[in-house]
C-alpha cells in the first residue's frame, strides 16, 4: 500500500511522456513560447480565486473564532496547497497543517472544525460547477456513449461522497470513526483521551450545519465563484494560443476538468492525469490535441508557481517549535524553551504569564532592543554580558520598568521600585513606593512672623 503513491506518480510521468512524444515537444515549446509573459496574468487569476476560497473558509469559522486576520488566512491556506500538491497524502496533509497553524489563533477544535466543513463546501462549490458543465455542454462532447456515461457516473459518484460527507458531518463525523474504531481497529481505552477533543469538533461541526446553514450556503458559494476564475485562465490561454472561443465553453472546459481532477486525487499532484485529462477533453470539444497539451503543461507551471508561493508562505508561518516542555495540566505547566517563533507571535509580544522562553536569534544589540521594545507591555527584562558599557546601553534603550543585569527578569526584591510601563501598569509596588501610595501628600506653608 505505501509503494501505491510512488506507483501511481510514475504512471502519470509515463502519461505525460507519451503525450509529449506523440504530439511533439517542439510544437509543445513553440505554443508555451507565445504565451510567454501573459502567464503572468494566469498566475493573478489563481490568486485572485485563492481569494474567494479564503473567504469561502471563513464563513465556516464560529463568530467568535473569526479572531484570524484574513491575510494570515490566506497565507495559511497557500501553505496549506502546497503541502498537499508536493505530498502523497492523497489531499490531506495540506488540512492538517492548516489546522496547526491556526492553533496560535484559535483552539484545535475550531480549526480542525473550519478545514473539515470548508473542504465539504469546497466539494459542494466544485459539484455545482460541474454540475452547470454537464448540464449545458455534454450532449456537445465528441465521445462515445460509454465515455458520456462513466462521466456522467463519476459525478453521481463524487457528489453523492460529498453529500454522505454532509450527513456524517450533521450527525457526527468523529463519533462515526470513534465507533468504526471501536469495532474493527482499537479498543476504546487507547482512543479515550481524545474523544473529548473530538466531541468539541463534531458539536461545532453540527452547529455550522444547523444553526448557521446560511454562513455554510455563503461558503458554497463564494467556492463555486473562484472556480470561474478556472475557466478565465482557459479563456486568456486559448486567446493567446491564438485559438480564442466563448466563456461558456471554458465553463465546460474547468468544469470537466473538475470532474477529472476529483477522480483521480489519488495520483500525487494529477501528475500526467492533469495533462491528458487536457488533451482528452479539449479534443472532445473540437480543439488540436496539442492545444490541450500547452494548457495542461501551462496549468502545471501556474500550479508550480503557486506551490513556491505557498511553500513561502509556509516558511514565514512555520509554529514555534518546543525544544523543551510544552505539556502540562489544568495546574501545571512545565518550564518551556520555544524556537522559530515571530516577533508577532502573542508568546512573544504580549504577557503569557507562564514558564515559557522564546529564543530569538539578533546580529547587533540595536536589533535585540527593537526586538525587546516591539510589545506594548514593558514589566521588566534581563540582560546577560560581561561588558559594563553593553549592560548599561540595554539598561537605557530597553522600555520596561526595571531591568536585571545578569539575572533574570522574574527576579524582585521588595525593596526596589517594582512596576511597568505601556501596557504593564501606571505606578510602583515595593516598600517605600507602597507606603508613598497609600499616603497622602500635603503641603503646609508658614509665613511668619507669629
Amino acid at each position: 500500500m505505501k509503494k501505491l503513491p510512488l506507483l501511481f506518480l510514475v504512471a502519470g510521468l509515463v502519461c505525460f511522456a507519451l503525450l509529449v512524444q506523440s504530439l511533439g515537444l517542439s510544437a509543445l515549446f513553440e505554443n508555451l513560447e507565445q504565451i510567454g509573459w501573459c502567464m503572468v496574468f494566469v498566475i493573478a487569476c489563481e490568486l485572485v480565486g485563492d481569494v474567494l476560497t479564503t473567504r469561502g473558509w471563513w464563513y465556516t469559522f464560529s463568530h467568535e473564532a473569526r479572531v484570524v486576520p484574513f491575510t494570515k488566512l490566506y497565507n495559511i491556506r497557500l501553505a496549506g496547497a502546497a503541502v498537499n500538491a508536493v505530498t502523497p497524502t492523497a489531499m490531506v496533509g495540506g488540512e492538517v497543517l492548516k489546522a496547526v497553524l491556526l492553533k496560535r489563533y484559535v483552539p484545535l477544535s475550531d480549526g480542525l472544525a473550519s478545514v473539515i466543513s470548508a473542504k465539504l463546501s469546497l466539494m459542494l462549490g466544485q459539484a455545482v460547477f460541474i454540475l452547470v458543465g454537464l448540464g449545458a455542454f455534454l450532449h456537445q462532447l465528441a465521445l462515445s456513449q460509454t465515455a458520456k456515461f462513466i462521466l456522467v457516473a463519476a459525478f453521481l459518484f463524487t457528489t453523492l461522497g460529498s453529500l454522505w460527507f454532509l450527513h456524517v458531518q450533521r450527525n457526527g463525523l468523529f463519533a462515526w470513526l470513534f465507533r468504526l474504531a471501536d469495532r474493527f481497529w482499537l479498543p476504546s481505552t487507547v482512543l479515550s483521551g481524545l474523544r473529548a477533543e473530538a466531541a468539541r469538533i463534531d458539536e461545532k461541526l453540527a452547529s455550522l450545519h444547523t444553526t448557521r446553514s446560511a454562513d455554510f450556503s455563503m461558503s458554497i458559494l463564494f467556492h463555486f465563484l473562484a472556480q470561474g476564475l478556472g475557466a478565465l485562465q482557459i479563456s486568456l490561454l486559448l486567446s493567446w494560443l491564438a485559438t480564442p472561443t466563448d466563456f461558456l465553453t471554458c465553463i465546460a472546459v474547468e468544469a470537466f476538468s473538475l470532474l477529472v481532477d476529483g477522480t483521480t486525487f489519488f495520483v500525487p499532484g494529477q501528475v500526467g492525469v492533469q495533462e491528458g485529462g487536457k488533451v482528452v477533453i479539449f479534443t472532445a470539444f473540437g480543439f488540436p490535441a496539442s492545444i490541450g497539451l500547452a494548457v495542461g503543461v501551462a496549468l502545471r507551471l501556474n500550479q508550480i508557481a503557486l506551490i513556491l508561493l505557498g511553500l513561502a508562505a509556509l516558511a514565514v508561518l512555520r509554529p514555534a517549535k518546543v525544544l523543551v516542555g510544552g505539556t502540562g495540566n489544568k495546574n501545571v505547566y512545565k518550564p518551556t524553551v520555544l524556537t522559530n517563533v515571530k516577533p508577532g507571535m502573542k508568546v512573544v509580544c504580549q504577557e503569557v504569564f507562564a514558564p515559557i522562553v522564546s529564543v530569538i536569534p539578533f546580529k547587533t544589540r540595536e536589533d535585540a532592543v527593537a526586538l525587546a521594545n516591539d510589545s506594548t507591555f514593558g514589566l521588566q527584562a534581563g540582560v546577560f554580558t560581561k561588558d559594563i558599557n553593553t549592560a548599561f546601553y540595554f539598561a537605557n534603550s530597553l522600555e520596561a520598568g526595571g531591568v536585571w543585569i545578569n539575572d533574570s527578569s522574574v527576579y524582585r526584591q521588595q525593596n526596589a521600585p517594582y512596576g511597568g510601563v505601556k501596557m504593564s501598569g501606571l505606578g510602583r509596588e515595593g516598600v517605600k513606593y507602597t507606603m508613598e501610595e497609600m499616603s497622602e501628600l500635603k503641603f503646609i506653608g508658614i509665613k511668619g512672623p507669629f
